[in-house]
């Protein structure tokens, strides 16, 4: 499930794009024009990276902050074990073999820490990328799982549209793809920044705990627009 924040932002997103640049190296961090409104994010989550033959993403669930001694919870480790397991399905069934699992561990992004597994493997000599990519998305991560019974859900309760929240964005060359989700994400449009943020729900979950989670995330951009 998920939400979003509206802050008023009037400055430069082109500042914010530098700002989210500096402050996470190690996320994919853009600012576009889409469809007349402009989208910026500092994204952690690999989608799919695709070097010729070879193919690798995330399976990533759970936030805390990044200075918590705070252990991972069984909540957390089943999410995450969810997503792991449905992408290893996947996987196997578009032929890529063989399949590594290297996880989970703590992944640091910025001021939040995330528990994430890391699947590689070997593409089939004649393979569609882009077929994996649609069969892909979206992962059991922003959709929960069964896919449809949950997609149908989501659309009824959740109450708005999430356009581009929760896409895929990235670059794309003839040999090299290179996707992530986009989370940690915002909507500017009439100087009002719209922050997405999210969190998985499972039977473990405790309502609060969640919420404090949606809360974590948001302070990736906001504690960044608010020292432009």
């Amino acid at each position: 499930m998920s939400r979003y924040l509206e802050v008023p932002f009037q400055d430069d997103p082109f500042r914010l794009f530098q700002a989210l640049d500096q402050l996470y190296p190690k996320a994919f961090v853009y600012v576009a024009e889409l469809e007349g409104e402009i989208w910026a994010a500092a994204t952690p989550e690999l989608f799919l990276n695709r070097d010729k033959q070879e193919v690798q993403t995330y399976a990533l669930a759970g936030t805390l902050p990044v200075d918590s001694i705070e252990p991972w919870n069984e909540k957390t480790k089943h999410e995450q074990q969810i997503v792991t397991d449905y992408i290893s399905k996947l996987w196997a069934e578009e032929g890529i073999s063989p399949i590594q699992c290297d996880g989970p561990n703590t992944h640091e992004a910025g001021a939040v820490k995330h528990l994430l597994t890391m699947l590689r493997g070997q593409s089939p000599i004649n393979w569609s990328a882009s077929r994996l990519v649609q069969r892909m998305h979206p992962t059991p991560a922003v959709c929960g799982e069964p896919l449809l019974e949950s997609q149908k859900w989501i659309e009824q309760h959740e109450g708005y549209d999430r356009s581009f929240y929760t896409g895929v964005v990235g670059s794309i060359s003839p040999e090299n793809w290179k996707l992530f989700v986009n989370l940690r994400c915002l909507r500017i449009k009439n100087n009002i920044a719209r922050i997405y943020v999210g969190g998985g729900l499972t039977a473990e979950s405790e309502l609060q705990s969640e919420w404090r989670e949606t809360e974590h995330k948001s302070r990736t951009l906001l504690s960044v627009m608010e020292n432009l």
